[in-house]
């Protein structure tokens, strides 16, 4: 699994060369340097997920992990706030447009 990881880094930090905008690829080095328990890389890099992209649920979810492994717990709730009042604006959407999953699942 380490192997996978940091070959996941190492892809996701190629992709950010090609397009330092891709939020998606920061979210997602996050992710893989949370899974290694690098929390203080995850936190950096969904951090600028959301800077690039302030709707990004998954990135928020991220972070929110991450700033609990690292004793961050103000940080953590702040987040928890964050992703509460997303979660509900994404789900209000879906049930207006008639679309069961919320536009934040399908990415």
């Amino acid at each position: 699994m380490k192997d996978q990881l940091d070959k996941a880094i190492a892809d996701y930090s190629e992709a950010i060369k090609l397009d330092p905008a891709l939020a998606v690829a920061y979210r997602n080095r996050g992710s893989a340097f949370f899974h290694k328990g690098k929390f203080n890389e995850a936190v950096r890099d969904c951090t600028k997920a959301v800077e690039l992209e302030p709707n990004y649920v998954r990135a928020y979810e991220t972070r929110q992990e991450a700033y609990k492994k690292l004793n961050k717990f103000k940080e953590a709730e702040e987040d928890g706030r964050t992703l509460a009042a997303l979660t509900k604006k994404t789900w209000k959407t879906a049930t207006v447009t008639g679309d069961p999953e919320p536009a934040e699942s399908k990415k």
